[in-house]
């Protein structure tokens, strides 16, 4: 799952004499920030989810690094580190508009559900349904992630769009296509990550491509919006005239050309089917 972020402003009940947020004040933003993701992310609101269930907080690490004062508007973020079976482990952090860290930490919420009488409460597991929920636009996010972890240092300043794209801060409805190929002929146990950087003027190919190989799955993606491209390779004449210059592709095998823009979250089901061996 994706990083979930809110805007909240700091108002007269939140701060203490001094003009700064009471600390106890964080913690009831905190929980708004969880009770807003369950209902606008996993379409699972409180209204509804504690009829049954209840999602309680059994642990919170949390480090205070900057005072918030009034007027000012925090910007709360919240992401999934750990889910297990009837626990989640969720990491936060709430930013000011100088983008100074106000504080962060972390979170174990579990899953309960009420006994019929409800006098009494036992963990359970969450629902696969809940599990299940991803974006599409976020595995694109996470191959150029994967990407921009391994490439040199001097050149990420090519592409701070990209990070504030990574980091939710712009959001974006088309993406170019991503090539997807299967086959056991470069199956590999590890996972590889191969990335290819443009050292020419030749703007029919993006400034960084990147290859990345996982068992018999090959991912050969655009990693967008860096300030050397000059072409956003969307168009069909784009994105076939890069096909023809990065011979890389071309040459393995045939390829799938996969949209993966979509920025709605969706049920995530994999399916396997199995054919007998004929020896």
């Amino acid at each position: 799952m994706s990083e979930f972020t809110k805007q909240e402003k700091v108002r007269f009940q939140h701060v203490d004499y001094a003009g700064i947020v009471f600390y106890p004040r964080f913690l009831e933003m905190l929980n708004c920030l969880v009770e807003d993701w369950f209902e606008e992310a996993l379409d699972r609101p409180f209204s509804k989810m504690h009829e049954t269930n209840g999602i309680p907080t059994v642990d919170l690490k949390i480090q205070f690094k900057n005072a918030a004062r009034l007027g000012e508007i925090l910007t709360k973020k919240l992401w999934v580190k750990e889910l297990k079976n009837s626990s989640i482990l969720c990491g936060f952090q709430f930013v000011n508009e100088l983008e100074n860290t106000v504080l962060e930490g972390e979170v174990t919420l579990v899953n309960v559900a009420f006994n019929p009488e409800r006098n009494g409460i036992k963990a359970e597991p969450f629902t696969e349904e809940m599990k299940n929920k991803i974006k599409i636009q976020n595995i694109y996010k996470a191959l150029c992630k994967f990407a921009l972890s391994v490439i040199d240092s001097k050149y990420i300043i090519n592409f701070e769009d990209t990070i504030k794209w990574l980091k939710n801060e712009i959001e974006i409805q088309k993406l170019p296509k991503i090539g997807v190929w299967h086959s056991y002929k470069f199956f590999t146990e590890k996972p590889e990550i191969t990335l290819y950087l443009r050292n020419n003027d030749n703007y029919d190919l993006p400034y960084l491509i990147g290859e990345f190989r996982f068992t018999y799955y090959m991912y050969v993606f655009i990693v967008p919006f860096s300030s050397q491209d000059k072409k956003e390779f969307l168009k069909d004449e784009e994105y076939d005239n890069y096909l023809k210059c990065f011979k890389q592709v071309t040459n393995i095998g045939e390829f799938n050309y996969v949209d993966f823009s979509e920025n709605e979250e969706k049920d995530l089901n994999f399916n396997i089917n199995f054919e007998q061996r004929k020896d």
